[in-house]
């Protein structure tokens, strides 16, 4: 709901709270890849399964603000996709004991379009999924990344 324009403070305060719990947790999960200049232009977690997803204590200190910030809709909607997710998480394991989550995967705008992303998500996948064998596993909202994804 909203324009990527309305939606962008609220997905930036998101990972700003998520990022610092998931670097606590396994820092080896965060991929990072700096310009020349010094610039960050790509960005991705990719995740064991066991450290995917935040427990319910984590969500509450993490995101106390949140309704304060972003309003009740956002809120019960964000409540809402992240008992999907979980739902749907634990129905992975079942299936998949051991697999790879990936998230979060961002790059810069002005660097979108010339590969970069799918050079970097490469590199990940062979250090991490092919030489464990585990599957990855990846959520996103667009149809428009599913298509870049497949093609990896």
């Amino acid at each position: 709901r909203g324009t990527a324009d309305e939606r962008l403070p609220m997905l930036t305060y998101l990972f700003d709270k998520s990022l610092p719990i998931m670097y606590a947790r396994d820092n080896d999960s965060l991929h990072f890849n700096y310009g020349e200049s010094g610039e960050l232009e790509c960005f991705f977690v990719m995740v064991p399964n066991q450290l995917a997803h935040f427990s319910l204590w984590e969500k509450l200190q993490g995101l106390y603000d949140f309704p304060f910030k972003c309003g009740l809709f956002c809120t019960l909607r964000l409540i809402s996709f992240s008992n999907w997710t979980d739902k749907v998480e634990n129905d992975l394991m079942l299936q998949y004991p051991k697999y790879l989550s990936l998230q979060r995967m961002v790059v810069a705008p002005n660097k979108q379009g010339t590969g970069l992303g799918s050079k970097c998500l490469k590199a990940a996948l062979v250090e991490k999924a092919d030489r464990h064998q585990l599957p990855v596993i990846l959520y996103t909202q667009s149809p428009r990344n599913v298509i870049f994804y497949e093609r990896l």
